[in-house]
């Protein structure tokens, strides 16, 4: 997406893995990197984060959200979410009715609910690719003890052998010898 027009975008990269992983295939593009976040992650933390996120795009026509979306234990889906930019969500927002509310004015309250409709979007993007990257590292156990149990009997299995095999020569060893007598 990123490669076929660079110069039409501005990264906000969020965990350690991207922000490596991007800073060295985009160095001029990462406009700001947060990493080091603090597991679990709360709405406070997702909160803060997308103050950064709204302060950073106000120059940006279209915003891309990109997350790893859990499905189930075993897939996890590359998700894809646009996310209104502010001038577009304010457009909309006027067309929204509230009932029996006077205050705060909808002039006033329009640019809070932007702040929580941008902060609840990227608080389900990083619930969705915590527990993605949980189920991942869980699979990777699971297979990993699996690996080793079949290591641990094929091993077991080559002991046995050998170990019947070093009994086998000692007995007839001493056959021969009984024989010999």
């Amino acid at each position: 997406m990123v490669k076929a027009e660079p110069d039409a975008y501005k990264l906000f990269v969020i965990g350690d893995k991207g922000s490596l992983a991007l800073t060295r295939i985009f160095p001029e593009l990462v406009n700001t990197s947060i990493t080091n976040l603090v597991s679990p992650i709360n709405f406070p933390t997702a909160a803060s984060i997308a103050n950064y996120f709204v302060r950073d795009s106000t120059d940006c026509d279209r915003i891309v959200l990109l997350f790893n979306e859990f499905k189930n234990v075993i897939v996890q889906v590359l998700r894809k979410q646009e996310i209104l930019s502010k001038k577009e969500f304010l457009r909309l927002f006027k067309l929204v009715f509230k009932h029996k509310i006077t205050h705060p004015g909808p002039q006033y309250s329009s640019h809070y609910f932007y702040d929580f409709y941008v902060c609840s979007a990227l608080y389900n993007a990083l619930l969705n690719n915590l527990a993605s990257e949980q189920s991942s590292r869980m699979n990777a156990m699971e297979n990993a003890s699996k690996n080793a149990g079949e290591i641990v009997d094929k091993l077991s299995l080559d002991y046995n052998k050998a170990r019947q095999s070093k009994i086998t020569q000692e007995l007839s060893e001493i056959v021969s010898g009984a024989a010999a007598v």
